[in-house]
């Protein structure tokens, strides 16, 4: 809305709910201007127009119109054709935008973090039997009591497993024949002992056994060049498991636009060649030039 202000040559600007659209598309011609002299500070929402065919009372001039076919432009179409000019998103991009964003949060609400214990130790139950086909279908001597107890905690976790011990006296045939029934007889009385309690979400409280897929590679031998050639999820090495994770990273970065250090360095390489030395002015001076466009072509490249 227009307000007339005390001075009967002036007219005042109210923006009210659009003060915060003004502000940003009337910093764009100033920024773009700026190399040309524009002023920078004149980017308020405080202005005020003169009407042509006034006297600006502090100059004693007369107001005359510079240029322009006085024809009136919707405020919207206005600001989208500043922001397009000045190589930024218009306003329907920026509503885009937030949608995506909007539903990709919604989505990831919808997904719990990580995995379930249950679906965890289904993984590491997958990872041993992958680990007993590579040793020829039976577990080597001096690890198969740990092996059996890592199989039978597994099942402890998993929901509506029935007979647990009869399940893990039929593996300990197989995978650990010649391990003493009393030893078979042991781990399949406790696993279903844990399997009888309640189910927690808290991983301290619920009495089972809550093993790291780290914790279990280390006892039954697995190296990491193992859990990457037989393609374990979870019965790997604690350097392996970094190694994973840092590769997801640095593809999750590549994929959102990233660089690698060499790639940006070469394209920034201002650092190491200090062109600001040759131009004789400081680094400080040789970026604000440089932000400005007032560095010469060669030097700005």
């Amino acid at each position: 809305s227009v307000r007339k202000l005390p001075k009967s040559n002036i007219r005042g600007v109210k923006f009210g709910r659009r003060l915060p659209q003004y502000r940003g598309q009337f910093c764009m011609p100033v920024h773009i201007s700026a190399p040309f002299g524009a002023d920078r500070a004149c980017k308020d929402a405080s202005r005020v127009f003169r009407l042509p065919g006034t006297v600006n009372e502090k100059s004693g001039g007369l107001v005359r119109v510079s240029g322009g076919t006085g024809q009136r432009h919707r405020f919207d179409a206005l600001s989208d054709q500043i922001f397009t000019a000045s190589g930024r998103p218009t306003r329907s991009d920026l509503e885009q935008r937030r949608k995506q964003k909007k539903a990709k949060n919604e989505n990831g609400k919808s997904m719990p973090r990580g995995l379930t214990q249950a679906q965890r130790f289904s993984l590491i139950l997958d990872d041993l039997e992958i680990i007993r086909c590579f040793h020829g279908g039976t577990i080597p001597t001096g690890m198969r009591n740990t092996w059996l107890h890592f199989f039978a905690t597994c099942f402890t976790h998993l929901p509506d497993v029935l007979d647990i011990e009869r399940k893990i006296w039929e593996a300990a045939k197989t995978a650990t024949p010649g391990l003493p029934p009393a030893e078979v007889q042991a781990i399949a009385r406790q696993a279903a002992e844990k399997t009888a309690l309640n189910r927690s979400s808290s991983v301290l409280s619920d009495g089972r056994y809550h093993y790291k897929g780290a914790t279990i590679a280390e006892r039954l031998g697995v190296t990491s060049d193992m859990a990457r050639n037989l393609g374990l999820k979870q019965v790997i090495p604690e350097n392996e498991r970094k190694r994973r994770k840092a590769e997801a990273e640095r593809r999750r970065r590549v994929a959102k636009g990233a660089m690698t250090r060499e790639e940006y360095l070469a394209k920034n390489n201002a650092s190491r060649e200090k062109p600001w030395t040759a131009l004789g002015i400081g680094r400080t001076k040789y970026y604000e030039l440089k932000r400005e466009g007032l560095l010469p072509e060669l030097i700005a490249a």
